[in-house]
């Protein structure tokens, strides 16, 4: 099956039209089987236009033709025809519906083939706020004019469990209300208050261009869409927020075969936030950031609020500008363990020398590719700093890159999916194929005759964790040990920040409880200022000082 489908992938890569390609799948032998043997259907699908009938032959040449025979002639039909023309749409450069499932059968593999060795990256440490780190904190505001902020928020977010009180239905992360405001909400906080501090210090009004992308999975693209409006776009211009929506793929078993969601609906997830480099040439995006002046984006997701306290994401962002570099990945320490990818330094031979890029590997795909998370079975830290989704990128270098590698760094993470089979609902292990944004920098990275040389293009900073990443993907379960990704974990290390904030403006204040205790005790303290004050502590300490928070005290 993997034989014929890499044959008939590279087929159909080779013609330009949809007759033509029709002709090859006429003529396959799974198809041309298939066919004899259910006249019923194909008689019907003789007379179906005819993309709908290359659309449903190419069903039948992946094996999943049990798809034609269950819906083909019902109202749910038109479902899934949306759903394979979104995907021969968005993988046409790998040859449409065969070529997603032949790069997710290859993906399936055991011991996938890789090349590379994998070291420890070097790292800027930005933990203390030296000379050097205020430098590029203040670089970070210099330099915003040629700035923009890339969201994905599109993820599924299927652990979270957020429900509408009203109406039971699941809700994406972008409408977790958190302190105070959604989390789609804080992002554009954070980033009015960079902005109205450019203009304390310049006297120059900013309004940063803002690209969202989205999701239909539960109805995301919608729910942005309806907050923005209810906010009036956060006071900004509408023209300077676009969002544009990732395509959603088939889910699959570890033997290849689609999954339903239900007796009518095909199952299918968000193709990871490596579309968006894709879709942002798709959409005309790098062109529309180019045409308002921007050279470089900083890339946050919306389930990660911590990264905007203090200096931190300036620190990364004005190291990257001051510097003029094309990639930069903001890091901390990762607990050994942890669902979360890792940051390494891949040295790669070629012809010329060496290629050294700076990328991710996902928790999937450690044991497959033989990596030690540690340097020993006592060490509860990983050797490599983890992967965050906090990206610095030039604009031009990427869009080049994604031309090059619209697809990078493709995983299959398996997890279990409430799937319809055998007349029931059962929880089944699946997956779908989905690329990582963060792995185009491997196709930004040159080849160099030494070893260990060619990054000074690339960088990451290192930071501490509750500084740099404590994110919101799924429900508090007591009846686990570990609470990370928790929102509830994920408040304690802001309440952690906030702290540091009161300290910084001498402020006395009940010390925070351990985490253990912080779950059954009431919290010592709340805290939410407006953007004006902030980010940066050391600014916020010339404007607030001294005083005193009693036990239980809140200031919004």
């Amino acid at each position: 099956m993997q034989l014929d489908l890499t044959h008939l992938q590279n087929k159909l890569l080779g013609l330009p039209g949809v007759d033509d390609k029709l002709r090859v799948l006429e003529e396959h032998f799974f198809v041309k089987t298939w066919l004899q043997e259910r006249h019923f259907f194909a008689s019907f699908l003789l007379k179906a236009p005819t993309y709908e009938r290359y659309l449903a032959y190419c069903l039948i040449a992946i094996d999943q033709g049990w798809i034609i025979e269950r819906f083909y002639g019902q109202d749910a039909w038109a479902s899934v025809l949306e759903v394979l023309d979104a995907v021969e749409g968005f993988y046409a450069s790998l040859g449409g519906v065969v070529g997603y499932q032949k790069e997710a059968l290859s993906t399936l593999q055991e011991t996938p083939s890789f090349d590379s060795s994998i070291y420890v990256p070097p790292k800027i440490d930005i933990s203390a706020y030296t000379q050097d780190v205020q430098n590029w904190t203040f670089a970070a505001i210099n330099y915003l004019p040629q700035l923009a902020f890339l969201y994905p928020i599109g993820g599924a977010a299927d652990r979270l469990h957020l429900q509408d009180p009203a109406t039971g239905q699941e809700l994406p992360c972008a409408c977790l209300q958190f302190n105070g405001e959604t989390l789609l909400e804080k992002l554009f906080l954070d980033l009015e208050a960079l902005e109205y501090l450019y203009y304390k210090l310049y006297g120059k009004t900013l309004r940063t261009p803002v690209a969202l992308m989205t999701s239909k999975e539960k109805d995301n693209a919608q729910h942005i869409q309806r907050i923005l409006e209810e906010k009036r776009y956060f006071s900004r211009p509408k023209d300077s927020i676009r969002l544009f929506c990732q395509p959603s793929t088939p889910v699959v078993t570890k033997e290849g075969m689609w999954c339903l969601k239900d007796p009518n609906t095909l199952l299918t997830k968000p193709s990871g936030h490596g579309a968006i480099w894709k879709q942002m040439q798709q959409e005309n995006l790098f062109l529309w950031l180019k045409n308002q002046e921007r050279t470089k984006a900083v890339v946050r997701q919306i389930n990660n609020p911590v990264s905007r306290f203090d200096y931190s994401l300036m620190a990364f962002i004005g190291y990257g500008m001051l510097h003029d570099l094309d990639f930069g990945f903001a890091s901390s320490h990762r607990k050994v363990g942890a669902k979360e990818g890792m940051n390494v330094l891949m040295e790669k031979p070629t012809s010329s020398g060496y290629r050294y890029a700076l990328s991710t590997i996902e928790y999937c795909d450690f044991a497959k590719m033989g990596i030690e998370e540690s340097f020993s079975s006592q060490d509860t830290h990983s050797q490599f700093p983890a992967n965050t989704n906090i990206l610095f990128l030039d604009l031009d270098k990427v869009e080049k890159a994604a031309t090059k590698t619209p697809f990078p760094g493709p995983i299959m993470n398996f997890k279990e999916y409430q799937v319809f089979s055998n007349g029931g609902y059962q929880m089944q292990k699946a997956a779908r194929l989905e690329t990582m944004m963060q792995n185009i920098s491997e196709e930004i990275a040159e080849d160099s005759p030494q070893k260990k040389t060619g990054l000074d293009r690339v960088f990451l900073t290192y930071n501490e964790r509750y500084k740099t990443i404590s994110t919101t993907k799924k429900a508090l379960c007591r009846k686990k040990t570990s609470f990370l990704d928790t929102p509830e974990r994920c408040f304690y290390d802001t309440l952690r920040n906030m702290q540091d904030l009161l300290d910084a403006c001498a402020i006395e204040h009940e010390k925070l409880p351990s985490f253990a205790k912080y779950l059954v005790e009431n919290i010592p303290f709340a805290l939410r200022y407006h953007p004006a004050l902030g980010p940066l502590y050391s600014v916020i300490a010339q404007k607030i000082r001294k005083g005193s928070f009693l036990p239980g005290s809140s200031c919004v």
